[in-house]
């Protein structure tokens, strides 16, 4: 078995674009990857580009104690790689050394197949509490991780549960985006009944107002979000399940651009995030 260093330099070659062979299918663009701690101390992982492998770190480790690897010898291609998987606390301590595995404190980075990675910084505090919402219908939701990385002064936070994904006869119908070329104030989401619900700034000082309206008739609904972000969100976009990002509302170029929709088996049921005289945060509620 080669030492964890050397087993995980050999992948991060691998998947450099340096190393890429001719025949190696073009690395996938999309930089999104996202956490989400679910029911029965499971955490989900999603990657539209493919998740390579996850470095394990105990108890402020400098140096990597073990690791999982999804790659499969089917180096480079993304599209071996699962979009898709499902790990436990109790899984992850069976990998690390017996010495290590009732470490009180684990860190997990998680890397994608175009080497962009994600970092949880304390797997306890994710599983905690913090990340679960309790829905109206008495059932639980759960936060994906935050996109944007600072909350301003004054920042206010908010979990809105939205009305579609818990009241059946609720049909929303529109989305209506309050922006300007480098911001994003506020989200309003529009009922067939006239009945609205609003994320973010409620008194903005946006000059534009972009609507989505979704064909109903066809049956389109609201899957999920397009965000870019930096320190803070600067674009957004609607994603519904006709399979298309409806424009980008906001800066489309900022920073790095995040798919958000709720992973398999699962259903949006509301945003979180917080917000000042813009939204600085941002993140999607799921519900099974």
């Amino acid at each position: 078995m080669k030492p964890i260093g050397t087993a995980l330099d050999a992948l991060r070659f691998r998947l450099h674009p340096c190393f890429r062979h001719p025949s190696d299918p073009p690395a996938c663009p999309n930089r999104s990857l996202h956490v989400w701690p679910v029911d029965a101390g499971k955490i989900v992982l999603t990657s539209m580009a493919g998740i390579a492998f996850i470095e394990i770190f105990a108890d402020g480790d400098e140096i990597c104690t073990a690791y999982f690897d999804y790659m499969n010898g089917d180096l480079g291609n993304s599209n071996g790689m699962p979009k898709q998987i499902t790990i436990t606390e109790d899984g992850i301590r069976a990998r690390l050394p017996d010495n290590r595995r009732k470490a009180t404190r684990l860190k997990l980075v998680i890397f994608s197949s175009s080497l962009h990675s994600h970092i949880v910084e304390d797997l306890s505090r994710l599983k905690s509490k913090d990340s679960l919402v309790k829905l109206s219908n008495n059932q639980v939701g759960y936060r994906s991780n935050m996109l944007g990385t600072h909350s301003f002064p004054g920042s206010v936070s908010e979990d809105l549960i939205l009305d579609f994904a818990v009241i059946q006869t609720k049909l929303l119908t529109s989305l209506k985006v309050y922006h300007d070329p480098f911001s994003i104030s506020g989200i309003e989401f529009c009922y067939e009944d006239a009945t609205t619900q609003f994320f973010g700034n409620r008194d903005p000082q946006s000059t534009n107002t972009s609507e989505y309206v979704l064909d109903t008739r066809k049956g389109e609904l609201l899957t999920g979000f397009y965000v870019r972000a930096t320190q803070k969100v600067e674009g957004i976009g609607v994603i519904t399940n006709m399979g298309k990002i409806n424009g980008v509302c906001g800066n489309a170029t900022a920073g790095i651009g995040h798919t958000l929709i709720a992973p398999r088996g699962y259903k949006i049921a509301g945003v979180s995030g917080t917000f000042s005289e813009s939204i600085d945060t941002f993140s999607l509620i799921i519900s099974r």
